[in-house]
């Protein structure tokens, strides 16, 4: 039987193997590496959550498809429950997640702003006491306002017009 331990090391190891080999985000995902990293992203413990976004994003970076991999297995809703529910540092580590899912994929930042996304992370841009936190929910809306006039409206609409003039 598996130990928190070992669902501790886990996404660790695949972190690992994905910034240490060139073909280590295809054979993550190719390997069924994902859905247990988004179920930890759910499920695990604060530490475990934190690495598992990482190692997301970390096999995402520059690799679309991977990328989209992740959106249609959930990631996106996963991750934003972190955005809407845990501490600071693992909403910062959430939003640089969600950032690597949309950059350059309007498809993937329109399914986040369907799911409400944008009024969780200008809460986050609002509320958050870590600079470094507002700093990834500034940066990320950002980058979803530049890819469609309709992103900027649903962040306008939102309340994320004062929050981002006032950083």
């Amino acid at each position: 039987e598996r130990t928190e331990q070992d669902r501790t090391n886990a996404p660790r190891t695949l972190l690992h193997y994905a910034k240490r080999r060139p073909d280590g985000p295809d054979f993550i995902a190719n390997n069924g590496g994902i859905p247990p990293l988004i179920k930890l992203v759910r499920e695990g413990t604060p530490d475990q959550k934190l690495t598992a976004m990482v190692a997301l994003s970390t096999i995402a970076k520059d690799h679309p498809t991977i990328a989209d991999r992740i959106v249609t297995s959930k990631g996106i809703e996963a991750i934003l429950e972190v955005v809407r529910h845990d501490d600071e540092e693992r909403k910062r580590w959430a939003l640089q997640a969600l950032t690597v899912l949309i950059v350059g994929r309007q498809n993937h930042t329109a399914m986040l702003a369907d799911l409400g996304g944008f009024a969780s992370i200008v809460k986050v841009l609002k509320n958050a006491k870590a600079s470094e936190a507002k700093t990834k929910a500034a940066s990320l809306l950002n980058i979803a306002t530049r890819q469609n006039a309709s992103f900027c409206e649903l962040v306008v609409l939102s309340g994320g017009a004062a929050p981002l003039v006032d950083l």
